[in-house]
């Protein structure tokens, strides 16, 4: 489904940028 994995990317981009500026 297009919504899931727009679902997943948002989440994971989230994850990235939490990391990135946690870091």
């Amino acid at each position: 489904r297009l919504s899931f994995v727009l679902v997943a990317v948002s989440l994971s981009l989230s994850l990235n940028l939490s990391n990135y500026f946690g870091a």
